[in-house]
């Protein structure tokens, strides 16, 4: 099976960077890109959301199943560890930091060990164990680095890919945005109506934040989905208001990986733009979202797809 990612180009002029071609020796370069951090991050969940109800199959969640040296062995299993989305049928992307966390274990474990406590899910409930797919392999860009600078401004390419063992017939990929997405978007002036920047859906199934009090109430691996307004672009970020006094949604801790997505005002195509990466403590300011629409993001991606597609 030889599939490609979906890539949108469907904002992005045609002088956009093509793909540079997929050579055996990176493929085999990315067999060796392991860190031993484990350091956890500010991982963002969706707050002031809703249920997704299947709204968004490709969206999924790294779930631990099992107890493991190095992790907490009197938090409950199964929990969640991360959110993701499948882009191709083989492949879930999720964040740097997430990964990270399994390449520390796999060095104190093993990776047979390590893969097999953990499991992707592409349901509504992370939880049910019909819904678990099994884990093949674990890379993290080596543009990442352990922790970011202060909000998000790092050389810090926060991306990393599980393979599954087993290819999913029954959903679709999610589609990713092309190189320079969201510049194209900037410059046609659709990041911004008048005050108010446009809005940008997140889904993930991490805490959710309740008000007066502010309380976080623990992931019950349910999917959810929420919208933040666009406040600034960067070169590698997507920085979203998720404020609930000026009516936004955002993310929360367990979030990290999840999908943002830009959805076509006129055609209603949804398009991967970034993921979802790290925030405020409190979770009710900004949340920043890592931008996968860069020749490092998607170069990164080709190649596990390269390794995907090995017989």
């Amino acid at each position: 099976m030889n599939v490609e990612l979906r890539v949108s180009g469907s904002h992005t002029p045609s002088r956009g960077a093509k793909l540079r071609q997929i050579r055996v020796c990176m493929v085999r370069a990315l067999l060796g890109i392991i860190f031993c951090s484990f350091q956890a991050f500010c991982a963002q969940a969706t707050t002031f959301g809703e249920l997704d109800l299947g709204r968004h199959p490709a969206a999924g969640a790294l779930v631990q199943i099992a107890h493991l040296d190095g992790t907490n062995p009197d938090r409950p299993v199964p929990r969640v560890r991360g959110s993701g989305c499948l882009i191709h049928p083989r492949i879930f992307l999720t964040a740097g930091h997430v990964t990270d966390v399994l390449d520390g274990l796999i060095k104190l474990n093993g990776k047979a060990a390590t893969l097999d406590a953990f499991a992707i899910s592409l349901g509504d409930d992370a939880y049910n164990n019909t819904t678990w797919l099994q884990i093949a392999d674990v890379f993290t860009h080596p543009g990442f680095r352990a922790p970011p600078d202060p909000a998000g401004a790092g050389p810090m390419t926060d991306v990393g890919v599980f393979i599954l063992r087993e290819p999913v017939q029954y959903v679709a990929p999610a589609r990713l945005a092309a190189v320079g997405f969201l510049d194209s978007l900037m410059r046609d002036g659709l990041l911004r109506d008048k005050k108010k920047g446009s809005p940008f859906t997140n889904v993930g199934y991490g805490t959710q934040l309740l008000l007066a009090p502010p309380t976080l109430i623990a992931p019950d691996g349910l999917r959810r989905v929420s919208e933040s307004s666009f406040q600034t672009l960067l070169d590698h970020w997507l920085v979203l208001s998720q404020n609930p006094y000026r009516g936004d949604e955002g993310t929360g801790f367990g979030d990290s990986g999840g999908p943002t997505i830009w959805i076509d005002p006129v055609s209603g195509e949804e398009t991967v733009v970034a993921i979802t990466s790290r925030g405020d403590m409190k979770t009710i300011a900004t949340g920043f979202a890592f931008r996968v629409d860069t020749p490092e993001v998607l170069s990164f991606l080709e190649l596990a797809v390269a390794f995907a597609n090995l017989p």
